[in-house]
């Protein structure tokens, strides 16, 4: 048997991403507070979405029309924006 620690490593991969959602949750609500949206279409990897749905306020979550599990940030704008319209 190997030595193992009692503690596991820390995924900072998670911890970003646990950070990143919690700071897009925190604007949306303040923008949401502010009237500056009445509809929102959130699109997110499935573990980022994952994440933002957890740490939505209810101001937020109910004007979220739709959802779309897809990283974008790797397409052109005409391929994102048919996206888009598909949802």
């Amino acid at each position: 048997l190997g030595n193992r620690s009692a503690v596991d490593n820390t995924d900072w991969h998670q911890l970003e991403n646990s950070r990143f959602a919690r700071e897009i949750a925190d604007r949306l609500y303040h923008l949401a507070h502010e009237g500056r949206f009445d509809r929102l279409v959130v699109v997110a990897p499935p573990a980022t979405l994952g994440e933002l749905r957890g740490k939505f306020h209810s101001e937020v979550s109910s004007r979220i029309i739709a959802e779309i599990e897809k990283a974008l940030t790797q397409h052109p704008v005409d391929r994102i924006e048919r996206i888009l319209t598909a949802a």
